[in-house]
């Protein structure tokens, strides 16, 4: 038995492709799903393609597309594959919602660890030997730039590795497709 949260399945994603189906181009009516016959259902996926041609032949479009942008633009419409799958996407938009905050709070708890890495030379009495070796500067330099470059690159991955795999497991993998 599947947990609640996999079955989860809100409404109005469909509402508002109906809604953008059966209004004109480049508008939107929220109420039009309300207003439908049950003749009108049936004839969503060709509405949205006359919807494309009335609107490319109107004044608002008539200078903005050559014939050849307009002819293209209605095959690419027809060559959608209908009717559509729509599937439960909560993990996906969970990932994606909160995953900006993961990532800022990371780089910044990561800025404090990695900003030590020169200034504790000095504390520690180091910056004598780096600087009196013959390569120690330069070198020194480089490997402690690779070091907090190497060690951010990993905490970052393993970071989001974790949360994906939190997200995904509460949530599922659900809308992959």
């Amino acid at each position: 038995q599947q947990h609640w949260l996999f079955q989860k399945q809100g409404f109005s994603d469909i509402r508002d492709l109906i809604n953008s189906g059966f209004s004109e181009f480049r508008e939107h009516n929220y109420y039009r799903a309300d207003s439908l016959s049950e003749d009108e259902v049936g004839k969503l996926y060709d509405n949205r393609i006359l919807n494309l041609e009335k609107w490319l032949n109107s004044d608002e479009a008539k200078d903005q597309f050559s014939e050849k942008e307009k002819a293209f633009l209605v095959s690419q419409y027809q060559k959608l594959e209908t009717p559509f799958y729509y599937e439960y996407t909560g993990g996906f938009t969970a990932a994606l919602v909160y995953a900006p905050t993961i990532i800022m709070l990371t780089v910044l708890i990561m800025s404090f660890f990695v900003a030590g890495i020169f200034s504790n030379e000095f504390g520690w009495k180091a910056d004598s030997v780096f600087f009196s070796a013959r390569y120690g500067r330069n070198r020194g330099t480089f490997s402690k730039i690779a070091a907090g470059l190497i060690v951010i690159t990993g905490v970052y991955w393993l970071v989001i590795l974790i949360y994906s795999a939190v997200v995904f497991s509460v949530a599922g993998i659900g809308g992959a497709n």
